[in-house]
């Protein structure tokens, strides 16, 4: 039996369920859980599973999301942001049924897609594998339903660097405030346009600390020539590379996204531009750093970064 919940009404039988599951390798509290839930205005149901009865509780259980124009997504892509049945429950039907409800819900509001993860304030961004990289669970059921899989995603774990290295000549550091607006939103719209764009200027609206968002600038012209985004672990607001930072001994800090203007690439500018975050994030006092969501392992290896946990992206079309 499929029953549409209020989530957060919910929230200590499905924050149970999940870590009896899961907490070992993805421990979910309140905080991420509010967060990842999204703002009250956006599109989204949350899908429950009850054996006959009800006597048992909560079997399982999908958080579904809409999809937002213009925050970033695709239009038309709608988000499997959380699904799990418990282990206790499965190869009963829970699993299909709690997927066919929904798809059902995602092409009712016109969506033509569907991805597992990868939504604004995401819990994952994609289907977690295991610690030995398999994905035979949620991952295997996705692909016996006709999701497609796609190239694995990273979190890496590494040192934070001592020391703040000077900006090439001509350049500079800069702190992301409101006088950058405008050149900041014009070097994201041409390089990264979409969801970095929208976290972007999210990021100076909600009046976050600057420095956890440093910007590589030409001095003559002003322009932002790259910019890599930090969390010291002090702000409220979890951002990814944090989420599992229980599962860590000692301070851990987090980096990424980063990324160097398309014109100015080959010139070491983001090499440079990563030792800088490494070493304010050292400054800080992290002795540790968690890089989220990349397949560039080749990019942060050299500075000791290993990877850590392993994700699938998958879509289907609906």
């Amino acid at each position: 039996m499929i029953r549409a919940i209020d989530p957060w009404a919910s929230r200590a039988e499905l924050l149970a369920l999940w870590n009896a599951n899961l907490g070992s390798s993805f421990p979910l509290g309140e905080d991420l859980f509010s967060q990842g839930l999204g703002p009250d205005g956006e599109a989204k149901t949350c899908l429950a599973a009850y054996g006959e009865g009800r006597t048992e509780g909560i079997l399982g259980f999908a958080l579904v999301k809409g999809g937002v124009p213009g925050e970033g997504l695709a239009p038309g892509t709608g988000n499997l942001s959380l699904f799990l049945v418990d282990a206790r429950a499965r190869n009963r039907g829970h699993g299909a049924a709690l997927l066919e409800a929904s798809e059902a819900w995602l092409r009712a509001r016109a969506c033509l897609g569907i991805l597992a993860g990868a939504d604004r304030r995401h819990f994952f961004p994609g289907v977690p594998l295991d610690q030995d990289g398999r994905d035979e669970g949620l991952g295997a059921f996705l692909a016996s339903r006709g999701y497609q899989a796609e190239a694995l995603e990273h979190d890496l774990l590494g040192p934070a660097l001592p020391g703040l290295d000077e900006a090439p000549a001509g350049l500079a550091w800069a702190r992301a405030e409101a006088g950058h607006r405008e050149a900041g939103e014009a070097f994201f719209r041409k390089n990264f346009p979409g969801r970095w764009t929208a976290e972007y200027l999210d990021f100076l609206d909600s009046g976050r600390d600057p420095r956890d968002l440093i910007l590589l600038l030409e001095v003559a012209s002003g322009r932002v020539l790259g910019f890599c985004r930090l969390c010291r672990g002090v702000d409220p607001w979890l951002q990814p590379g944090l989420y599992w930072r229980s599962l860590l001994e000692g301070r851990t800090g987090a980096l990424g996204p980063i990324g160097i203007d398309a014109d100015q690439r080959g010139r070491g500018l983001g090499l440079a531009l990563l030792r800088r975050g490494l070493q304010e994030l050292g400054a800080h006092g992290a002795r540790q750093v968690v890089i989220d969501w990349t397949d560039q392992v080749g990019f942060y290896a050299p500075l000791g970064f290993r990877i850590w946990k392993t994700y699938r992206p998958c879509w289907k079309r609906l």
